[in-house]
């Protein structure tokens, strides 16, 4: 925006012959609202009447004329008024001015007709929006040929305001300035409290359409995310846009990703193998369409490289509207937490799919897991046994006991202790294999469960049943030496475990296997080290898995992390909201402090406003800011097209398996209610169908023993 600049009448003049004849079809002596272009924004009237709001501030003048007719003056602060002969280098700079002084008065503005001379723009109009005269809507009887003329049914009324501004469009260069300015409305102006209702108030500002945009990312639908926002921001008043316009957007941009969800999917992954570091991703397309799909970043791989050790490998259903299977591979770090090792999305379940994604995880992280667990499924089986040769392949404990609610009659698991015997036994990894053997044929004997076909299938493959440690206390029973090693007799839940000490280089190896099977030393052995008094742990014992920095720092920076964005304009967008958040918390008890806080911020506003910066939300969102929300823009070819959805075994009709524990119980019996008609507490009927009501003449009926409640409970 340029300083004021005056104009010579030449100028005015280079674009017309005669100005007069350019105003006569907007000029009116007699009009009481026409304002010529000396009179530099004054109106004519003079308010009579001053209309203050509830907190006491002028807000416009109300004067009537001879006739009746009624017109309105907004009262604004100067800094917002228009100023004329002001030049603007850009009319969207214009435009934000005016709406700008419209918001504080009152009004919403919108674009009207341009004036053209010679092949070129001379003038162009910003009006209220009730400019336009009333519409009408011809509608035609279909019973008679004779039409008739209604006016058209809408929340929204045109009052022909002549409330405006004339843009005078220079040119060499190209200059737009302030030529005209009528501020007086036939129409009453919008109260500050139904602000928000107004049309520039519902047009959606990108930093709520981000917000919705990311709460949409979060399966949180549009009239939730306007809820959101109003609980944050303190009010409905404080929100731009009502659901209704959330719920559009959200619509608009659906629309704008169409079909496209493979192809930006692909994209996205595209893009993070760019900016990140040792990202991989591999993808299978089978006639345009995507099949499958696998992708590990740079944490995923250190993760696997320090924990990689037991890796657990799981499908399941449903996770996305094409039913394609996601396929997670996790493991457990030296926490104790699961980690992520990699993630695929499949079409279907047959073992060339599960091939191919075990392949994928293979050129990603390059070595074999030492131990793979997994579920039943024999696709999972074979594709395992055909890509990791050297990994030992066992089935996950926790798939096969959630199936033992299924696999046995509800009545026996709820009338006995049968499902708690089973779990003691299979998850106890303290005893003995002759040990377990005996005790399970003992188990199925007192239940009667020899001939369970499922139970006798679990107990063949039972060397390839997930294991967990026990959680009691151990002592020692006794103690001998042979070949110069110390050997001792540990005794856990009703178990005795041999322990071998090494007085000379302190090493301890438990009949347990704790150790082997942990990565770390069991309790039995721990007993031993306390008799001994060896304070520390022997270096042989302390695996690089259990350390705290095993993993590298960087991979818990920010850019390492997803959902953050780290572009720069967003990063400083929202250190912005962080700075002003927290002024405001340091003042937020200070009525003064928070008045002139406010005074300095609208004052920055009106800076960038005034400069042209900042430009005015527009009533539809724009391809760009669709194109920068989505990360992709539309012009781009989609070689990749949407799968077809999913129809895979287990996928059922949607309707979850549940076990006799999910079973419902028995009803509890009926309450009786009073019946206010024959005054009995009954179960099968009430007032509105009592036969005392229905029938009169079965009052001198005998009582119907089904009807007798406890009446004597009256």
């Amino acid at each position: 925006m340029q300083p004021e600049v005056e104009l010579q009448q030449s100028q005015f003049q280079m674009f017309s012959p005669n100005e007069e004849d350019m105003w006569s079809d907007e000029y009116d002596e007699e009009s009481p609202l026409r304002a010529r272009p000396n009179d530099r924004g004054k109106s004519p009237l003079t308010g009579t009447d001053v209309h203050e709001d509830e907190q006491g501030t002028p807000r416009y003048f109300v004067t009537q004329t001879p006739q009746g007719t009624k017109y309105w003056t907004p009262i604004v602060d100067k800094e917002f008024h228009p100023v004329l002969r002001k030049s603007y280098d850009t009319f969207e700079e214009l435009i934000a001015m005016y709406k700008a002084y419209g918001y504080q008065a009152g009004f919403d503005v919108k674009k009207a007709q341009t004036k053209v001379w010679n092949g070129y723009a001379t003038h162009k109009y910003l009006r209220c929006s009730k400019a336009s005269k009333p519409q009408k809507k011809r509608t035609f009887d279909t019973l008679c040929e004779s039409s008739v003329m209604t006016n058209r049914k809408s929340t929204f009324t045109h009052t022909d305001c002549k409330a405006q501004i004339l843009v005078l469009i220079m040119q060499n260069p190209t200059r737009f300035v302030v030529h005209n300015w009528i501020d007086v409305h036939n129409h009453p102006l919008i109260d500050p409290f139904n602000r928000d209702l107004s049309k520039i108030s519902r047009k959606l500002p990108f930093a709520t359409q981000q917000f919705i945009h990311r709460m949409s990312l979060n399966h949180i639908g549009p009239v939730k995310s306007h809820r959101c926002l109003v609980s944050i921001k303190g009010g409905h008043h404080n929100v731009h846009g009502t659901p209704e316009d959330f719920k559009n957007f959200s619509q608009k941009l659906r629309i704008f990703i169409g079909n496209r969800d493979a192809q930006l999917f692909l994209d996205r992954l595209r893009d993070r193998r760019e900016s990140l570091p040792n990202f991989y991703y591999d993808f299978v397309v089978s006639d345009g369409k995507l099949n499958a799909v696998f992708w590990a970043d740079e944490i995923s791989k250190l993760n696997y490289k320090a924990f990689g050790d037991v890796l657990a490998f799981d499908a399941t259903y449903q996770t996305n509207k094409y039913n394609m299977i996601f396929v997670p591979f996790t493991g457990v770090d030296n926490h104790m937490h699961c980690v992520t090792f990699g993630a695929g999305l499949l079409l279907n379940e047959t073992v060339e799919s599960y091939k191919w994604v075990l392949q994928a995880f293979l050129k990603a992280h390059g070595t074999e897991p030492r131990l793979i667990l997994s579920d039943q499924d024999p696709s999972m089986k074979q594709a395992i046994q055909q890509v990791f040769t050297t990994s030992r392949h066992r089935l996950c404990m926790w798939h096969i006991m959630k199936k033992l609610p299924t696999k046995i009659a509800g009545d026996l698991l709820q009338n006995t202790d049968v499902r708690a015997c089973i779990h003691r036994l299979v998850w106890n990894v303290y005893i003995k294999p002759s040990t377990f053997e005996s005790r399970w044929v003992a188990l199925l004997e007192k239940f009667g469960l020899q001939d369970h076909q499922w139970l006798n299938e679990m107990y063949e493959i039972s060397e390839r049943w997930e294991i967990l440690k026990g959680k009691f206390y151990c002592y020692i029973l006794n103690q001998a030496a042979k070949d110069g090693t110390m050997v001792f007799s540990v005794t856990h839940e009703d178990n005795v475990f041999t322990v071998k000490f090494n007085n000379v280089d302190r090493t301890a190896d438990c009949s347990c296997r704790g150790f082997t099977r942990m990565g770390y030393l069991c309790r039995h052995v721990f007993c031993v080290y306390r008799l001994q008094h060896v304070d520390t742990i022997p270096a042989q014992y302390i695996s690089d898995r259990w350390r705290r920095d095993i993993l590298p720092k960087r991979v818990f920076s920010v850019q390492s992390r997803y959902g953050v964005d780290t572009q720069p304009q967003d990063v400083m967008r929202s250190e912005i909201i962080d700075v002003v958040s927290d002024c405001v918390d340091v003042v937020r008890n200070d009525v003064d402090s928070l008045s002139s806080l406010l005074e300095q911020l609208k004052l920055i506003k009106m800076n960038f406003l005034t400069k042209g910066s900042i430009q005015m939300p527009a009533q539809v969102p724009s391809e760009d800011v669709l194109e920068e929300l989505i990360g992709h823009p539309r012009e781009n070819e989609v070689v990749v097209n949407n799968p077809d959805v999913a129809r895979n075994k287990g996928c059922g009709k949607h309707r979850r398996i549940t076990g006799s524990s999910n079973q419902p119980g028995p009803k509890p019996p009926k309450a009786a209610r009073l019946c206010r008609t024959c005054m009995k507490y009954v179960t099968c009927h009430d007032s509105r169908n009592c036969k005392k009501f229905t029938d009169p003449d079965s009052i001198n009926q005998p009582p119907n023993p089904n009807d007798m409640g406890s009446s004597s409970a009256l």
